[in-house]
């Protein structure tokens, strides 16, 4: 199941609107490098020893190589999260015959799992109990 949302994500102080994609089905949350730096103006990520790869909803595989801690705030909830960054993160993808803007991050299980997020079909996004339309 996926919900799309607007939240704030805020790094150093810095802040940006943006298009959030729940994803249940996606294992990491994920944002591409090229976006970060044009919302912030800064490369100061941290580099993996070595390379991790995931997988899009396209199937399309991507290389996870750097990370930053930023905050993820939604209504008055603050996240404090880890976010993969990567190149090959495209500004839409085809699936079948369609064609789909991807958002400008994907927030997987294990952030949702972290804070308590669920998804549900009539609700949309539910946090610990509490519905954030």
């Amino acid at each position: 199941m996926r919900v799309q949302k607007k939240v704030i994500l805020d790094f150093k102080g810095k802040r940006a609107e943006a298009q959030a994609l729940f994803d249940a089905g996606a294992g990491f949350t994920i944002m591409s490098a090229k976006k970060f730096e044009r919302f912030f103006n800064s490369r100061e990520w941290h580099e993996l020893d070595e390379p991790y790869y995931g997988y899009l909803i396209n199937r399309e595989k991507v290389k996870l190589d750097r990370y930053v801690i930023l905050k993820i705030i939604i209504n008055t909830h603050i996240l404090v999260e880890m976010i993969f960054l990567t190149d090959d993160f495209v500004e839409e993808i085809k699936v079948g015959d369609k064609i789909i803007k991807m958002p400008d991050i994907i927030i997987g299980s294990g952030t949702m799992d972290k804070y308590g997020i669920e998804l549900s079909a009539e609700k949309g996004l539910v946090f610990r109990g509490i519905l954030i339309l």
